[in-house]
């Protein structure tokens, strides 16, 4: 077996990551994506019936389809006209695309019903043919394709799954080694993490920094690597990654000049100049649209970069148990006073006296209620620990002064709990209970208890929500909403930690979402669920049984005209591969492929509309059945103009290709019932008017049956203008 190259672990031949400290392995490759070899096709050009292909490996959350094979409608050979012209009917165009507005995604950020056009704008100023003269027309921009992220990562570089697994990954050592980190001076802190930028190595990186400020991150980390992995995120990151979306980075940085000024016998101040090289390459799509050079960078373009207005960083580091670390609160907080003009930061006071805090933990939340009331800085100093007790200690000054604007006499508050000690340091706030009263009589109330909160203002209720009902969990969620604040001691009193309450706060949140689904849906990834794969001209029949929704994945060429619509009431996404290598999501049914590559319907199961939905949205119920037409446009040339007539299946899609010979101004009349149309050429796009100036050329007429369930006919009749 092959060691891991940082800890040296035996890794299986199928690891993706070292499960022991989360490094990727180097040659890792993802599963590639099943799919057609080719697309079946009529003698007419229209898409051929085709059954979709099952994927060879079974995924228990995907909705179960039916046995019948899927079936492709092809639209019948239009009978046409003879060339004279008709008579031009009364009725006006119906369904043209300009005059359509766009749908607004439902409440959870999803699709809009079938139907909605792809059209572009609803409105076109100055249309083409709009009684004027001359025999130009005024263009209207085509579609044009919508910018998405570079490389083949399919969309995780925005989404929050992505985000999560690159965060846990990097800080995957916090659940294990026992090395107490840090460096042998404060000079050696700011070499050793250059070193460890250079090397890519975050876990050497985060290894330098105050360990007390990073405390209940590891079991923040621990929880959320499990996480993924019993939801199978792990896996859907590697079965979404293509070979070519992997950057090689190379990073060469120096740190020039460094400064230590000692800030008493626990604290300094480290200055030094950065300058360095930092090449990207290996992702095609970045390569094709930045280049390969390298960035270059030295002091002088970070001048204007800080407060400071100077080419140099500075880094607060502080002594802890004889190693020194780098201090990510003090830093921030630096640079925040220089920023904001406050006083600067007292470090020498780092390690020294300060005011007392509790002798036990609820009265050391006691302590914090009675500063709350009684803003005092040294006080707070007093009563906060760890990272959070050094901050307030050596920004007392800048805390001064925000307590003095919050003191204007304007308004008068109170706060008071109810606590209970729960043992291990942690005290539980059973009741928070927030009064304020201004100068004339008014006065509001906030009362906060168990997982509720009333708002009264004059005596007067407002507002009585409980978070479990604002958030609209999944029924089978459970959701720990005990408010407590935990404590440390040190010098021999309890003090209030605020950072491990805020990463057990966050923890029981990453986890209260226990199905894959529904995590995918609420962050807007279910794109990147295992597909279906199926082809132009499927039906496809879904029985969603339980399932929140269902993705059916289809090829598509460069330059030809897809459509998608399903049975009535039922809403999808459309995301198709786009120039930039990434699905990108269409907001419309019908679409020119711009590349060759797949695109991805994502299928909902029923929505509950009566009731008002939480934060998460309005989650699918998972009942319901639907049926999904995929259909790919089939090409005909006709002399123009020329009467056309015929019969659409449900979503059935047309391209009659317009060979117009001598200057021609005509009428074009479209009847039909949910037939929309657009008239194109190369750079234009033409709607939302009957009238038309046509040069010499050839256009594109696509005809579209909108509705996902019924059959209609149409009748094209141009006549002369």
């Amino acid at each position: 077996m092959t060691p891991c190259q940082h800890c040296h672990h035996e890794l299986s031949p199928d690891s993706q990551f070292c499960p022991e400290c989360g490094t990727p392995v180097a040659d890792a490759v993802g599963p590639a994506s099943a799919g057609p070899d080719n697309i079946a096709m009529s003698g007419d050009g229209s898409p051929g019936a085709a059954p979709p292909t099952v994927p060879e490996t079974s995924r228990p959350w995907q909705p179960e389809y039916s046995d019948s094979p899927a079936t492709a409608v092809v639209p019948p050979a239009a009978s046409f006209a003879p060339s004279g012209p008709p008579p031009a009917p009364n009725t006006p165009p119906i369904g043209s695309p300009g005059q359509v507005p766009p749908q607004s995604p439902p409440p959870g950020g999803h699709a809009s019903p079938p139907g909605s056009p792809n059209f572009g704008a609803a409105a076109f100023p100055g249309h083409p043919g709009a009684d004027h003269s001359g025999p130009q027309p005024q263009f209207v921009p085509a579609d044009q394709p919508s910018t998405g992220g570079k490389g083949k990562l399919i969309g995780l570089g925005l989404g929050v799954v992505g985000l999560l697994a690159i965060g846990f990954l990097a800080l995957r050592f916090l659940t294990g080694g026992g090395d107490v980190g840090g460096a042998d001076s404060p000079e050696a802190v700011v070499e050793e993490m250059v070193a460890a930028i250079n090397a890519q190595d975050p876990l050497a990186l985060v290894d330098l920094m105050a360990p007390d400020e990073l405390d209940g991150v590891d079991q923040l980390v621990e929880d959320g690597a499990q996480y993924i992995d019993d939801l199978g995120l792990r896996t859907l990151l590697d079965e979404n990654t293509e070979d070519g979306s992997s950057i090689d980075v190379v990073i060469d940085i120096e740190a020039d000049r460094v400064d230590v000024s000692m800030e008493g016998e626990s604290a300094a101040i480290v200055s030094f100049e950065l300058s360095g090289d930092i090449e990207a390459s290996g992702n095609d799509a970045m390569s094709d649209t930045l280049g390969e050079d390298e960035i270059s960078f030295d002091s002088r373009d970070l001048d204007s970069s800080f407060p400071t207005q100077s080419g140099d960083l500075e880094m607060i580091v502080v002594e802890l148990d004889g190693k020194w670390f780098f201090s990510p609160m003090l830093t921030t907080g630096h640079y925040i006073v220089e920023a904001a003009g406050l006083p600067s930061g007292e470090y020498d006071d780092i390690g020294g006296d300060r005011d007392p805090g509790g002798e036990s933990p609820v009265e050391a939340i006691e302590a914090l209620v009675e500063v709350i009331n009684n803003p005092d800085a040294d006080a707070l100093a007093g009563v906060l620990g760890g990272g959070e007790g050094r901050v307030a200690l050596a920004f007392r000054d800048a805390i001064d002064d925000a307590f003095a604007e919050i003191d204007t006499g304007e308004f008068r508050y109170e706060v008071s709990v109810e606590t209970d000690d729960l043992g291990s340091g942690r005290v539980e706030l059973e009741e928070i209970e927030l009064r304020v009263a201004g100068d004339f009589g008014d006065s509001a109330t906030v009362l906060i208890e168990e997982d509720c909160l009333e708002f009264r203002d004059n005596g007067e209720l407002i507002s009585d929500d409980c978070l479990l009902d604002v958030l609209d969990l999944p029924t089978d969620s459970e959701l720990d909403t005990t408010l407590w604040l935990d404590t440390a001691q040190e010098d021999g009193s309890y003090r209030v930690r605020i950072v491990p309450t805020i990463t057990d706060v966050l923890g029981r949140f990453l986890t209260v979402i226990d199905d894959r689904q529904t995590l995918l849906f609420v962050t807007d990834s279910a794109q990147l669920d295992d597909p279906n794969i199926v082809e132009p001209g499927s039906d496809i029949e879904i029985d969603f049984d339980g399932q929140l929704y269902a993705v059916n994945e289809f090829e598509i060429e460069a330059g030809e005209v897809y459509n998608v619509t399903a049975s009535e009431d039922t809403e999808f996404d459309l995301f198709v591969d786009g120039e930039f290598g990434s699905l990108q999501q269409r907001f419309g049914n019908s679409f020119e492929a711009q590349v060759d590559g797949v695109a991805r319907v994502v299928t909902y199961s029923e929505i509950e509309r009566d009731r008002e939905c939480g934060v998460l949205g309005c989650i699918p119920t998972g009942d319901g059945e639907a049926t999904l037409r995929i259909r790919r446009a089939a090409s005909q040339s006709l002399p123009f103009p020329t009467r056309i007539s015929g019969e659409f299946g449900p979503g059935d899609i047309r391209i009659f290709e317009l060979e117009v010979e001598t200057q021609q101004r005509v009428r074009i009349d479209v009847i039909g019932d949910g037939i929309e149309w657009r008239i194109e050429d190369d750079s234009t796009i033409f709607v939302d008017t009957d009238t038309y100036d046509f040069p010499p050329g050839t256009y594109e007429m696509i005809v579209i049956n909108t509705s996902g369930d019924d059959d209609t006919s149409y009748e094209i009749s141009p006549t002369p203008a």
